[in-house]
């Protein structure tokens, strides 16, 4: 409820949090208006409490925005109600960035704005108890920061991991249609080269957000938003806070919120010897990302047992992307077959990452080769109307399982969400990978060597001078 609270105002404007599930809306699939979110978990978590059409009649363009606007309206109208029921309790937010034109006179307490760009921090407080909420983006710079953090992996080793948790996290069959679903080689590999080639950037103007954060310039190009995240923490949390404050302390986050919670608590583990109980809720996988960039502030490879991450058995980004360690509990398995989200998620089974992820122009390696090859053009055309399905299923998929809005629903259900903290898809200690990472659990990827062969152009045999020099060697 914390981190569905969490989301600013702004987060809902123009329905920004759904903008890519037009699939859902299309097929009259939302999952929270006509729901009661509080009172009908499990009728929503099954499909059968919401508007979903079992006719699977398609709305207009009219029709969508309109069971768009509903849907936000009711996630506002809760995210207001379970504010207003925390009063005072509900501290105050800590936002540190860059400020849009429209938002420049707020201050670094008020809510964070549609085009601010820079992170958040909520903080509820009790007297016995404080809890430091971390914030997930919005859409677009959400996704820039994943990819930025999470190339290599999405290259490397992304498709074989969601399959693997899709058959043994999901217990969902594998399918033919899901084997015969990422494209072939030869035309796999332009999307593949387009996706490896593009330039991620956690900001549309990085000195800007240098400037406005007071951050170094290379810390920034280094560390990422968590160069934000740490400065925030200190002021919440000052080295000193032992003799300050006599409270628990707890840490919680959504999104790259979750995994901003994640190096936050082990960040204080080395810093500080101390160790805060951290829930992350629908985050983003995080460890191989960690160990690249951020071992001078944290380390990764010892036991954190505080952590414990509750990722949806079908959301890849907390499941396929990257690593997470810690008490890992999924949830969601109890109807899920047969569900809104299973319909979507099973349609994007199968893919590469870069088909799923690439979101960019057509890739100039298709021109340039279409003369080459007569049929590309006709191959790739086709090929592009099935990833351009598979990501709008991706998309839709995520619109539940990547939600901490759908993760407070379905833990109103205590068939999913046990008093003792378990799930009805399990929990378990996964171990960190080693100092030394002798099985190569994180991904180095031959992305850029393969990807040279694209720009060598196709050339004949130049079968007569072979045969003479051939025959002169006889």
């Amino acid at each position: 409820a914390l981190n569905a609270a969490a989301h600013p105002p702004a987060a809902y404007n123009d329905s920004v949090l759904f903008k890519e599930a037009e699939e859902v809306y299309r097929l009259g699939k939302q999952a929270y208006w006509q729901v009661n979110i509080t009172e009908s978990a499990v009728l929503a978590a099954s499909g059968e409490g919401n508007s979903s059409n079992s006719s699977n009649k398609t709305y207009t363009a009219e029709e969508i925005e309109e069971i768009r606007k509903h849907d936000v309206e009711e996630l506002l109208k809760t995210r207001e109600a379970l504010r207003e029921a925390m009063g005072t309790k509900w501290q105050n937010d800590n936002f540190l960035g860059m400020r849009s034109a429209k938002c420049e006179g707020l201050s670094s307490t008020d809510p964070q704005c549609m085009d601010d760009v820079g992170v958040s921090i909520s903080v509820y407080d009790d007297g016995a108890n404080q809890v430091l909420v971390f914030h997930s983006g919005f859409a677009q710079n959400d996704y820039e920061y994943i990819m930025w953090l999470n190339k290599l992996w999405i290259l490397d080793s992304f498709e074989d991991k969601m399959i693997l948790v899709w058959s043994i996290g999901a217990q969902q069959k594998f399918t033919k249609a899901m084997l015969e679903r990422r494209g072939a080689v030869e035309v796999e590999r332009h999307i593949r080269c387009a996706y490896n080639d593009t330039e991620f950037k956690i900001a549309p103007d990085m000195e800007a957000l240098a400037t406005a954060a007071d951050i170094p310039m290379q810390q920034l190009n280094d560390q990422g938003l968590w160069a934000l995240v740490k400065r925030i923490v200190r002021v919440i949390l000052p080295e000193d806070r032992q003799i300050q404050i006599a409270k628990e302390i707890y840490l919680t986050g959504s999104g790259v919120g979750g995994m901003h919670a994640a190096f936050a608590s082990m960040m204080l583990v080395k810093a500080d010897d101390a160790k805060y109980l951290t829930y992350v809720i629908a985050g983003v996988g995080w460890e191989c990302a960690a160990r690249r960039l951020h071992k001078a502030d944290f380390t990764t490879f010892q036991t954190h047992d505080q952590l414990h991450i509750y990722t949806h058995v079908a959301d890849a980004y907390g499941t396929a992307l990257d690593r997470m360690h810690g008490t890992v509990c999924l949830f969601g398995i109890k109807n899920f077959s047969g569900s809104p989200a299973q319909e979507f998620c099973s349609a994007a089974v199968g893919h590469s990452g870069p088909e799923l992820f690439y979101r960019g122009a057509e890739p100039t390696t298709v021109k340039d080769k279409e003369a080459e090859d007569a049929e590309l053009r006709a191959k790739y055309d086709a090929y592009v109307q099935v990833i351009t399905a598979g990501q709008k299923n991706f998309d839709a998929c995520h619109y539940y399982t990547h939600s901490a809005w759908y993760a407070a629903m379905l833990f109103t259900d205590e068939n999913v969400l046990m008093l003792d903290g378990k799930t009805d898809g399990g929990c378990g200690y996964r171990e960190p990978i080693p100092e030394e990472d002798k099985l190569k659990q994180c991904p180095v990827t031959h992305a850029n060597e393969e990807c040279k062969l694209l720009l060598i152009k196709d050339s004949k045999l130049p079968v007569a001078a072979m045969a003479i020099t051939a025959l002169s060697m006889t």
